[in-house]
């Protein structure tokens, strides 16, 4: 019978005897309203951003690194309990984008029958390489949740908190603990069960004799951003056989690919594997190519009009083209070359480059010391319409026509050229000797 009433009384030990009988109700945080405080130009909000329940869907539109947009959050809480933010559980972790929380006050109360104001911001913080960009667009979509609760501690005497029963739950938890003791004294009082005795007063002291119910809820933040690659400006260089001309695109992409080339002199047709590009090296097309031809891996800077480089000093030919781009968007193109300096012929342009082209052709003439019109060769000649330079010397024959409907041509009879035709189609190519 003893062990049985023993038995009992440990059990009753193990339980919490004071249960914070409040009811939780989450539905008494909500959030009552999000606005846009500030963004940058770029940013563009492409779908309104709306709260649905306790979460927030953002859609997004961002395109260069240092575009962002700050939100005003305004929580409410109707209960009567506080809540903590919980700005660790707002984890997120994003290559490109960066996510913070802060609150008006810089606390993370939100303090019982009342409204807190946060900020989310939203940064663009890291460029998307070129070669993670799938047709120009990389979607970044994170979806994150903060965490409110209101006090979770599970304590002893001292912890205990209970509204609906104040004084009396600290009386009867004492009358309690009190008959256990001496219950136990009553069973246990010989002196071979003193250790014991000491052992179950000490398990009532550490033993938790009051739980405070913990609730939680959660606010979720639905994040869809788009990150358009951004839009070239600036002026690039290239000699290959793509066909570029004004109003084309320009799509920066790095991709792996192998090049017929010799240098930095190539065909413009891309390989994906080593044995293709060998494969077509020595097809009957490129067969006549000098052996100096090789395949070559290149991580390339793929634009609307092949691979292409910002400087010119890279390009290492006689002649090349120069491209204007704004935007994204091919505005001009030239045919150059140089002497002590860069000179650029303008073409496409239905001839409106025409007569500035005759200087750059004089130039051109002084360059290679040609005569004018001297009915021979080498020879210069110059009329309202076509205007055209040739001459035998400095590495072979070379030549420069121009016209007053925008076409450029320069190159040598080897079958090395440069030009733009009267629709601005813009190539570079080398056909075998």
């Amino acid at each position: 019978m003893k062990k049985f009433i023993l038995s009992i009384i440990i059990f009753m030990m193990l339980i919490p005897f004071v249960v914070n009988a409040e009811i939780c109700d989450t539905d008494k945080i909500t959030i009552s309203s999000i606005t846009t405080e500030s963004k940058s130009d770029n940013v563009e909000e492409l779908d309104e951003t709306k709260v649905n329940d306790k979460a927030i869907n953002l859609n997004l539109s961002m395109s260069e690194v240092g575009d962002k947009i700050n939100y005003k959050i305004v929580v409410k809480n109707d209960s009567n309990e506080d809540y903590e933010l919980d700005k660790k559980s707002f984890n997120l972790s994003s290559n490109y984008i960066e996510y913070t929380l802060e609150s008006e006050d810089n606390t993370n109360i939100v303090k019982a029958n009342s409204s807190k104001v946060v900020y989310l911001k939203v940064n663009y913080v890291n460029e998307v390489p070129n070669d993670v960009f799938e047709s120009g667009v990389y979607n970044d979509n994170k979806n994150m949740t903060i965490n409110l609760s209101n006090n979770d501690t599970i304590g002893n005497l001292n912890a205990i908190k209970n509204p609906n029963t104040g004084v009396q739950s600290y009386i009867l938890t004492l009358f309690i603990i009190l008959l256990i003791i001496i219950s136990a004294y009553g069973l246990l009082r010989k002196r071979k069960y003193a250790k014991f005795i000491i052992l179950i007063v000490g398990s009532v002291i550490i033993i938790p004799v009051s739980v405070c119910a913990l609730c939680k809820c959660e606010i979720d933040i639905n994040s869809s951003i788009v990150i358009n690659q951004k839009k070239l400006t600036g002026t690039i260089y290239r000699w290959n056989m793509a066909p570029l001309k004004v109003g084309d695109i320009i799509s920066v992409k790095l991709v792996d690919k192998y090049i017929i080339a010799d240098g930095l002199k190539h065909h413009a047709q891309l390989f994906d594997s080593e044995e293709d590009c060998e494969r077509s090296r020595t097809s009957l097309f490129y067969g006549g190519l000098p052996s100096s031809y090789t395949c070559q891996y290149k991580k390339t800077n793929i634009g609307g009009g092949g691979d292409f480089t910002f400087d010119s000093s890279e390009i290492n030919m006689n002649y090349y083209l120069k491209h204007i781009v704004v935007n994204g968007v091919v505005t001009e193109s030239f045919v150059c070359f140089k002497t002590d300096k860069e000179h650029c012929l303008k073409g496409g342009d239905n001839g409106e480059a025409y007569n500035s082209n005759i200087g750059v052709m004089r130039e051109y003439q002084t360059f290679l010391n040609i005569p004018t019109d001297n009915g021979a060769n080498p020879t210069c000649r110059y009329s309202a319409t076509e205007s055209v330079c040739y001459a035998s010397s400095i590495g072979g024959y070379r030549y420069m026509t121009i016209s007053s409907d925008g076409v450029i041509a320069i190159g040598s009879w080897d079958g090395v050229q440069c030009g733009i035709s009267a629709d601005s189609h813009s190539y570079c190519y080398e056909m075998p000797s």
